[in-house]
């Protein structure tokens, strides 16, 4: 029996989860939800994307909501909720502000994407240290 060394197997287990990894959520979503739940959700991304909304997180809803087994007649509310929160937050930064609504703080902060405002904290006594602000 031939022996594969260990340094030719390394580099083909790390890329194969990365490949899967890039695939959009709209196309897990499209493999994986029912297809009368993707054409609904698809048309809450289609009408949100008019405005400025990102339709990956209402995929990734979707998708959350089958992986926790969640009934479809709760999932759709649920995805429309979210929909409608993503709706205000985008009213409330106006049509053309230059702030993605989804993101994480991390790579955001250094890059200066975000606007500094002010921050408030409003911390319990009994605690030592402060949360910390990404502001």
């Amino acid at each position: 029996m031939t022996r594969i060394p260990l340094t030719l197997l390394t580099p083909a287990i790390l890329v194969a989860p990365a490949a899967h990894a890039q695939e959009s959520a709209r196309a897990r979503a499209q493999r994986t939800l029912p297809a009368d739940v993707f054409a609904n959700v698809s048309a809450l991304a289609v009408d949100g994307s008019s405005s400025g909304i990102p339709d990956g997180p209402l995929f990734n809803k979707a998708l959350e909501g089958v992986a926790k087994r969640v009934p479809m007649d709760r999932l759709m509310p649920a995805i429309e909720t979210l929909a409608g929160r993503l709706g205000r937050a985008r009213t409330a930064l106006g049509p053309t502000a230059g702030v993605p609504l989804c993101s994480s703080p991390e790579p955001t902060r250094s890059s200066g994407a975000f606007p500094r405002v002010h921050c408030v904290h409003s911390t319990p006594r009994r605690l030592a240290r402060r949360p910390r602000c990404w502001c």
